[in-house]
């Protein structure tokens, strides 16, 4: 009799033991992974890369921890609370580990991916505005020319080997968007208006690398 007793006590005991694993529930797929990338030095702010799976939980999901291992590469620039408002600003050539950990759902995620900075690729052998070099070791920069109504201000590019353009456009307040010819080489021309801005974005691509350039063109009173 004692040993049946002891039995149903072992038996009832591995009953709750089984009860008790059948209703734990697995950690649910997470609802966006977080990749790692290459970025260039002198770029543009840009959102960490994602693969999504709920493209809610990525406006809603609580960010713990948004973190660079080196500051001084890659800065955390934070606009908002939710992923998609903290952004990468490349600041030179190396490595930095991104740390994202965040929760949804009352489940918690964490992922730790590496980024690489890299110099930023030149497609230009030669780029002017107004006979005025453009600094080609970033993708945007800013000149001022002299404005003036009867003259025209010109740009002179050439590409190097390899480089195609896939997109060229300038505007400004005065004029719609404008798109000259595609060429490896050439020369173009539009009227700078006094303390308005005219925008020019050269997009181009060489094998898989693709780069975007803009240039800022202030246009200022010269002085006589």
């Amino acid at each position: 009799m004692k040993i049946m007793k002891k039995l149903s006590v072992l038996l009832l005991a591995l009953l709750l033991i089984v009860s008790g694993i059948n209703t734990v529930v697995a950690k649910p797929k997470a609802p966006f992974v977080v990749k790692k990338g290459t970025l260039y030095a002198g770029d543009y702010e840009s959102q960490i890369k994602v693969v999504s799976y709920n493209d809610e939980a990525l406006e809603n999901a609580e960010i713990l921890t948004f973190k660079s291992s080196k500051t001084s590469v890659i800065k955390i620039i934070k606009y908002g609370s939710s992923l998609m408002d903290y952004e990468l600003l490349p600041k030179k050539t190396g490595k930095s580990t991104i740390t994202v950990k965040y929760k949804y759902d009352g489940y918690t995620y964490t992922y730790k991916v590496k980024y690489t900075v890299k110099k930023y690729p030149s497609p230009f052998k030669y780029l002017k505005v107004q006979s005025k070099s453009i600094n080609l070791a970033r993708n945007r920069t800013s000149v001022t020319v002299d404005y003036n109504f009867l003259k025209k201000t010109e740009v002179k590019y050439k590409l190097n080997s390899g480089w195609k353009i896939t997109s060229l456009s300038w505007v400004n307040s005065e004029d719609p968007a404008t798109f000259p010819k595609k060429k490896t080489s050439g020369t173009f021309k539009f009227s700078v208006y006094e303390f308005d801005y005219t925008y020019i974005t050269f997009k181009l691509k060489k094998k898989s690398k693709k780069v975007t350039y803009q240039i800022t063109v202030v246009g200022d009173r010269s002085e006589e």
